[in-house]
């Protein structure tokens, strides 16, 4: 089953957290039990998670300060066993899942400043695009939005550039405007 993620809940700036800013975080997030479990393992920023296998194989070992988050993380079974608690583990899973998420997101919206600043430096350089540009943004801001023979004309030939020539297609005012001319000579 596919679950949307929504990391709004996470901040913008959580992969460059560290330390007790990182922790207070995850607290706020998933709780301080997982931030307990994180911090025993000295996971302190969201890269170092992403990247960890096994966030509680830890638990399997013995020492005074893993015995005393255990009991809180685990139940202790009749024959002396541990079950780490289902809330725990969804926890962890859920909580990587929405780094990752979030990491998806940025990087998403970094390519599209990218590609967006692509396109600004293009119409910068040319001034064939620059007149373009700012003659379509004249005819956005008048208040009939008439589609105008040279807008048509503009559209038609930009189209057509990256088609072979039996592939062209032309508007009704364009073949009726290339008929004109033929008839006129």
């Amino acid at each position: 089953m596919e679950t949307n993620w929504d990391a709004s809940i996470l901040p913008n700036d959580v992969f460059i957290l560290k330390d007790n800013e990182f922790f207070e975080c995850i607290k706020h997030v998933a709780g301080d039990i997982v931030c307990e479990i994180l911090k025993i393992q000295m996971i302190d920023s969201a890269q170092v998670l992403i990247n960890s296998d096994d966030l509680l194989s830890f638990l399997q070992h013995n020492s005074p300060e893993i015995n005393i988050l255990r009991d809180k993380v685990c139940f202790k079974t009749e024959n002396g066993s541990f079950l780490i608690k289902s809330g725990i583990t969804t926890n962890m899973s859920m909580l990587k899942k929405l780094l990752l998420v979030k990491k998806e997101e940025q990087l998403n919206i970094k390519n599209d400043q990218q590609q967006e600043q692509i396109w600004i430096d293009l119409i910068k350089k040319n001034s064939l695009l620059k007149s373009l540009f700012n003659w379509y943004q004249e005819i956005e801001h008048t208040p009939k939005k008439v589609s105008t023979f040279l807008a048509t004309f503009i559209d038609t030939i930009t189209n057509s550039l990256h088609k072979s020539s039996n592939n062209y297609r032309y508007s009704k005012s364009i073949e009726d405007f290339a008929l004109s001319l033929y008839i006129l000579g």
